[in-house]
């Protein structure tokens, strides 16, 4: 069986594959934008954590194959999986799990897995359910998740596709040949190390332009605000709204006193206005308690603006490079200068927005002057 991707072309699954797929758990990342807002600077950006569970379980397979691993099976299960547990707009409720709900996608995921007619399709499989589960906890040890692993390869692909820039191009070909492993984790030959520079690159200009994009960021916290005003008025469960589609929240928040006027202003795209953005030399933000203490002393209140403080690191660039005779030659990022530079760079910065309502953007830059 087959499905039509617009990335790779034919991707085939097997029956187990199918019965998953199948699933309403599965069905609902049809309605889960795999961009979160994005959408609102890239129209085209309206693909879907769906059709990214496909791709990277294509991804995973062709992958596992140059490994030549006896898990393939249960890896492309995950491939397939890895993103179940995703609430509404993707990675941008999460903050909002890991506070109230003391959980990430991943954990979620495993719950909807456990309690759903997921489980006994890879149950009644020739895979174990225990090691494909297993696989949700060894994050940086498995083909999906690891630092050149098939997530990112499918979702650098796709997400430059849908938004329509190039720096998501990467050389997935080069990539998977050169794959390998080494002491159970994953490791790169060393011929392919120009083509890990070059996805490690790829994430970071995406991240730049896309995922970093000032008005997907403001989009983003109105709505996390807007949310949150819900959950502590209990006016919404947050349990409840981390199973919901993106439409099934901002529907929900629309018809929340608290909550409406934000989502009214995303969704119509009248979106707050840069106060601050960029990095913070001294590497020490502000907190948003002190941004909204400032900003609270000219009339600003708390729903009249957003702040946040972000970074993006490399960190995991530990790869092992494999020379010639098989063995370690070093983790990535002290074989390569270029990524060594690109980590050392990056751990220096510390990013910082705050947006408000257009008329009050001027006596906002005067209030929080002295604390950027």
């Amino acid at each position: 069986m087959y499905i039509r991707d617009p990335i790779y072309g034919n991707v085939e699954f097997d029956d187990t594959a199918l019965r998953i797929i199948e699933s309403a758990e599965m069905q609902r990342l049809r309605y889960i934008r795999q961009t979160g807002f994005a959408f609102l600077v890239y129209p085209g950006a309206n693909h879907t954590r769906f059709e990214h569970s496909i791709g990277t379980m294509h991804a995973t397979r062709e992958m596992e194959h140059s490994v030549g691993d006896d898990n393939a099976e249960e890896f492309m299960y995950m491939g397939l999986l890895h993103d179940i547990g995703h609430g509404p707009f993707s990675h941008q409720s999460e903050p909002l799990f890991k506070r109230y709900l003391k959980k990430n996608h991943e954990d979620i995921g495993k719950e909807v897995i456990l309690k759903s007619s997921i489980r006994d399709a890879i149950a009644n499989s020739s895979a174990s359910l225990k090691r494909v589960m297993s696989y949700f906890d060894s994050r940086a040890s498995n083909i999906v998740n690891s630092t050149l692993g098939s997530d990112r390869v499918d979702y650098l692909l796709r997400d430059s596709h849908y938004t329509g820039v190039a720096y998501g191009v990467i050389d997935f070909q080069r990539i998977k040949s050169k794959i390998a492993r080494y002491r159970g984790r994953p490791a790169l030959h060393s011929q392919g190390i120009s083509a890990a520079e070059s996805l490690l690159m790829a994430r970071y200009f995406m991240f730049e332009n896309v995922y970093g994009h000032h008005a997907q960021i403001i989009a983003g916290e109105m709505f996390n605000k807007a949310a949150e005003n819900a959950i502590l008025d209990k006016e919404l469960d947050p349990a409840e709204f981390a199973r919901m589609t993106d439409e099934e929240a901002m529907n929900a928040l629309l018809h929340i006193r608290n909550s409406s006027r934000l989502i009214k202003r995303v969704q119509e795209r009248r979106l707050f206005k840069r106060v601050y953005y960029g990095n913070i030399k001294n590497g020490a933000a502000p907190s948003k308690a002190e941004i909204a203490g400032a900003l609270e002393k000219v009339g600003i209140g708390a729903d009249e603006h957003i702040s946040l403080a972000y970074n993006f690191r490399l960190n995991d660039a530990k790869i092992p490079v494999l020379g010639s005779d098989g063995s370690a030659i070093g983790d990535l990022s002290s074989v390569s200068p270029l990524v060594k530079m690109l980590i050392e760079t990056l751990s220096k910065r510390e990013m910082l927005i705050i947006a408000t309502d257009k008329k009050h953007v001027e006596k906002a830059r005067a209030a929080i002057s002295r604390l950027v």
